[in-house]
C-alpha cells in the first residue's frame, strides 16, 4: 500500500511540474465489476425480518457474479521527448455487484424456503487514477500503454433485492451497506487515439479487502474491474 501511494505522489508531482505542457481530456466508460476471494459466492439467501416489508438483507452480499460498471472522468497528462506519458485522472464510478438468491429465511427463525431472485449492491466511488506509460506512433493512430493505480474512495453502498418463492410470495430488501476501505487497485490501460478521440480498455485488480472489519471465519473479498470507454482531447 505504501508503495502504491508513493508511486501516486511521484506521478502527480511530475504531472504538475510543467503546467504549460499539459493535455486535458474527458471520458466515459462502461464495463463489468466483480469480487473474488474465498468469501465470495455466486448464490446466497435473504434473511427476512418481515415478509410484508423491505426489512430483510442478503446473507452474503459479496458476489463473484459479473455486474455493471459505469463511469465518467477528467484527465490531465503530459509527454516527454522520449514519448513517455504520465498524468492523473479524477472520476466518478458506479459499480454493481449481483448476487443470485435461491432461498429465503422467514421471520422467527423459520426453515428456509426455496425462492428465485437477485440482490444487487451498488457501490459509488470517487476515483483518482495516477498513471505512467509510453506512447507509440503508428500510421494514422497513436497508441498509449499505461500502468497505474485506482484510489477509489467510497461514497455510498446500497443493497436492493427481491426473491419470489413457489407460492408467489415476494420478499424485498433495501438497505445501506458499509464499506470501510479505500479501494486501491492496480490498473493497466491501453488507449488508441485517432485525432482527438481515443478508445480505451483497462483492467483493474483490487488490493483492498471488502470485508475489512468483519470478524469470525475467513473474510476476504477483492474487486476486479474491466472497462471500455471513449476519451476526448480538449486541447
Amino acid at each position: 500500500m505504501k508503495k502504491v501511494m508513493l508511486f501516486c505522489g511521484l506521478v502527480l508531482a511530475a504531472t504538475l511540474s510543467k503546467a504549460q505542457q499539459m493535455k486535458y481530456l474527458v471520458g466515459a466508460n462502461t464495463g463489468v465489476f466483480t469480487l473474488h476471494g474465498p468469501s465470495t459466492e455466486k448464490v446466497s439467501s435473504i434473511n427476512a425480518y418481515s415478509l410484508s416489508a423491505e426489512k430483510g438483507y442478503t446473507n452474503n452480499p459479496f458476489s463473484s457474479n459479473l455486474g455493471g460498471a459505469y463511469g465518467v472522468s477528467a484527465q490531465v497528462q503530459r509527454f516527454t521527448k522520449g514519448r513517455l506519458v504520465f498524468g492523473a485522472g479524477l472520476g466518478y464510478e458506479f459499480m454493481q455487484n449481483n448476487m443470485e438468491i435461491n432461498q429465503v429465511y422467514g421471520p422467527n427463525g423459520n426453515m428456509p424456503v426455496a425462492a428465485k431472485g437477485r440482490s444487487t449492491v451498488t457501490y459509488q466511488f470517487i476515483n483518482v487514477n495516477p498513471f505512467i506509460g509510453y506512447r507509440f506512433a503508428l500510421d494514422c493512430l497513436q497508441l498509449e500503454l499505461t500502468a497505474g493505480a485506482d484510489i477509489a474512495t467510497p461514497l455510498k453502498a446500497h443493497e436492493e433485492g427481491e426473491a419470489t418463492d413457489h407460492n408467489g410470495n415476494s420478499v424485498k430488501t433495501s438497505l445501506d451497506r458499509t464499506l470501510e476501505i479505500t479501494d486501491i487497485r492496480e490498473r493497466l490501460q491501453a488507449t488508441a487515439y485517432y485525432k482527438k478521440t481515443g478508445l480505451t480498455i483497462s483492467y483493474s485488480n483490487g488490493l483492498s479487502n471488502y470485508l475489512t472489519g468483519w470478524v469470525g471465519g475467513t473474510n476476504l473479498a477483492y474487486s476486479r474491474v474491466l472497462r471500455i470507454g471513449l476519451v476526448y482531447k480538449i486541447n
